[in-house]
């Protein structure tokens, strides 16, 4: 099996990176890393360009999409990382379910908008990015095993600026790479 990490960014990806390089594996593991960019289209656009280029490679892939969310209210001891299950594209309202090879972190939907929410939705606790909708919908169309897994970060409606240091630190703390590499194998 072979292992594909993607996150939208170069410094998110460069966190995740080292935290699994810092395992030491002692198995030899093909893992692949890519950075699908920030947005939609973005995402659609790298990640259906690396299954083409990949072609034969992907039959034994499994995807893990780990990056950060916005959040509405949501209680950081039980959620310090979620697991996606279900997407909604806040704009054309279809839904998505990914498929869930196995229990890691909290479940959770996620909903996945282009533009900047504005609207207070109805459930009290949600959370809302910008590329699981389309990674879910290019996966799905190649039909590549796939994990989402989601740190919160920002407060919706909060006026914030991602820190890059912050963000690197509660991508290593707050998700245990030794835990999901064997979780990952035993799938």
């Amino acid at each position: 099996m072979r292992l594909l990490f993607c996150c939208s960014s170069p410094w998110e990806l460069k966190a995740v990176k080292n935290s699994i390089k810092s395992l030491k594996l002692k198995q030899s593991l093909d893992i692949s890393y890519l950075c699908t960019w920030l947005g939609n289209y973005e995402t659609l656009f790298s990640l259906t360009k690396f299954f083409c280029e990949q072609q034969q490679n992907v039959r034994d892939l499994l995807l893990v999409s780990i990056g950060f969310c916005l959040y509405y209210s949501i209680d950081w001891e039980k959620a310090p990382n979620i697991q996606i299950w279900r997407i909604i594209n806040m704009l054309t309202k279809k839904e998505e379910l990914p498929p869930i090879p196995f229990e890691f972190s909290s479940i959770k939907t996620i909903y996945s908008s282009e533009i900047i929410w504005t609207e207070l939705l109805s459930e009290e606790e949600y959370y809302i990015d910008k590329e699981s909708w389309s990674i879910e919908f290019v996966c799905n169309k190649f039909r590549i095993p796939r994990i989402f897994l989601k740190i919160p970060y920002d407060k919706i409606w909060k006026e914030t600026t991602i820190n890059k240091d912050i963000g690197s630190e509660l991508l290593a703390n707050n998700i245990d790479y030794a835990k999901l590499v064997k979780q990952l194998l035993n799938y």
